[in-house]
């Protein structure tokens, strides 16, 4: 074919391909008379030709072409090949199998959370580590049995004088034995204390849930206000850390004496979205323990401790709860981190407990 005709069958080519929807072809400067195609694909960096005939004034498309192989066009009326080049190819194959990849570790983590979730949020401790005896407090073990037939152990303190009673639920991890420290601060106030282990934790029977968690709070209550026939109103129920939802759930159905919330949280999606901001918590969370609107009906006098260096549940958190609940209700800040906070401000945190303590006494 002359070089007038080589330029004829370019300017064709590219009318033509135009039309339809060719995204790259390579005839800009190429011999297309058979003798030189092979020889020419093979000494450039092309992966693909489109071979082309000229009969009389119309361009026939014959086949497509490598180097070392052709295959067939397609008949006509099939649909439109958009043409690649091979580098291309090979670069959104590449990008592809990258999205591929990561879409597919991001499902598996995920799934993970999803399925592990209740390992992230409950950590029980099964052995205990001493009782209160150790400290030199008298006490008694107790066993509820929840609505839901479990078996939960707990621990009864006696203070040796008639007066308030704390009702003690500790944090998500641990059990009953690890929170001696604060029964001896309570027990130097001068109140009774029940401190009982949920579901799963120490000696108790059963798997942790929100629900296993809230139905142990209640077994607690009943005891204080059944069993040993203890005013409501006489009661203050404490709740540390993942403690305070069960606190708050009891004191929004009944009427205790006081609450205290120290370094909890009123929903634990904004907790989970604060260290996972990658997942979506709201969407995978089973075990919600929202609180925020049950908080705001609440009708006894509160008390939230919290230390802007708690890394575990962020202080803005604990300053939202206690915007949240109503009057009358003070706010105590400590220094410290999330599970030693209240021993590094010891001095500050026993004054400010025996203050709030002493009023509800008096009123």
């Amino acid at each position: 074919m002359t070089a007038n005709v080589g330029k004829r069958v370019r300017k064709m080519v590219l009318e033509r391909f135009k039309s339809t929807e060719c995204r790259f072809i390579y005839v800009d400067q190429m011999n297309i008379t058979p003798s030189s195609r092979k020889s020419y694909l093979s000494g450039r960096n092309i992966n693909i030709a489109i071979v082309l005939e000229l009969e009389g004034d119309e361009l026939q498309q014959r086949h497509m072409e490598w180097p070392d192989k052709a295959e067939a066009i397609p008949e006509e009326g099939s649909p439109k090949l958009s043409y690649f080049s091979g580098n291309n190819i090979r670069m959104i194959k590449a990008i592809l199998h990258t999205l591929i990849a990561i879409c597919s570790i991001y499902v598996g983590i995920v799934l993970l959370a999803s399925l592990f979730q209740g390992w992230l949020i409950f950590q029980p401790r099964k052995r205990l580590h001493g009782d209160p005896a150790v400290i030199g407090l008298p006490y008694m073990d107790i066993w509820l049995r929840s609505s839901d037939d479990v078996r939960i152990h707990g621990w009864y303190i006696p203070s040796g004088r008639q007066g308030k009673t704390l009702l003690f639920f500790h944090g998500n991890a641990g059990n009953i034995s690890h929170r001696l420290d604060s029964l001896a601060i309570f027990h130097d106030f001068g109140l009774n204390i029940l401190i009982v282990d949920y579901q799963g934790y120490g000696n108790s029977e059963g798997k942790p849930s929100e629900k296993a968690l809230y139905l142990d709070g209640n077994a607690a209550w009943n005891y204080l206000t059944g069993d040993l026939n203890i005013p409501s109103g006489d009661i203050i129920v404490f709740g540390r850390s993942l403690g305070g939802a069960v606190a708050m759930e009891l004191a929004y159905r009944y009427s205790p004496g006081g609450i205290i919330l120290e370094s909890s949280f009123s929903d634990m999606a904004e907790v989970a979205a604060e260290h996972f901001p990658f997942l979506p918590v709201r969407w995978l969370l089973r075990h919600r323990f929202d609180l925020s609107e049950k908080i705001k009906w609440i009708g006894c006098p509160s008390l939230v401790i919290h230390s802007p260096n708690d890394e575990i549940i962020p202080f803005r958190f604990g300053e939202r709860l206690f915007t949240d609940l109503p009057e009358p209700k003070i706010f105590i800040e400590i220094e410290g981190d999330h599970n030693t906070g209240f021993l590094l401000s010891i001095g500050k945190y026993r004054q400010g407990l025996w203050e709030f303590i002493r009023h509800l006494e008096q009123n």
